[in-house]
């Protein structure tokens, strides 16, 4: 029993150090960037577009900024490494892209605006109907992030994607 629990804990702990802080940041890009929309334009589908965007600006705001740090200082004695093409983030880029691109693509284009709008038509409030469809379209990216993340892993000589770091 201790076994299964440690290894579930090792399992998902790393995934809540890395996802956790992203999602945080993600969902309040949606309430700012809902609100903004729906303040704005006065329509519920223009505040699922805001709001899928200010997802995608606070979740990879700091996902880069995590990456672009993670890549910064490695261990080197000089700083971006001794790779001159991460000096431009293309490192940091190239990882983030390797673990989220089709997962992201998918759900910013079609499932996350998708659950936001159903939601907001079954509910009469702005911000708990973006929240839960985020929250649904969340349980389909993770499934796609975490088959991205491994496939990462696995190109572990080409892409500087590290085991998860503290931020």
């Amino acid at each position: 029993m201790s076994s299964k629990r440690s290894t579930i804990r090792a399992t998902l702990w790393p995934c809540l150090k890395r996802y956790a802080p992203l999602e945080v940041a993600g969902a309040l890009g949606t309430l700012a960037g809902g609100w903004l929309g729906f303040i704005v334009f006065d329509r519920m589908g223009v505040a699922v577009l805001a709001a899928t965007m200010g997802e995608c600006l606070g979740y990879y705001g700091l996902a880069l900024m995590r990456e672009l740090r993670q890549q910064r200082w490695p261990g080197h004695s000089r700083p971006w490494g001794s790779n001159p093409a991460n000096v431009s983030g293309y490192g940091a880029l190239r990882a983030l892209l390797l673990e989220f691109g089709p997962a992201e693509l998918l759900d910013t284009v079609w499932i996350r605006p998708g659950a936001m709008l159903l939601v907001s038509r079954s509910m009469d409030h702005l911000a708990l109907s973006l929240l839960i469809g985020k929250l649904l379209a969340d349980l389909v990216f993770y499934t796609l992030a975490v088959a991205g993340r491994e496939l990462a892993r696995r190109q572990q000589g080409a892409v500087s994607l590290q085991e998860v770091q503290p931020s």
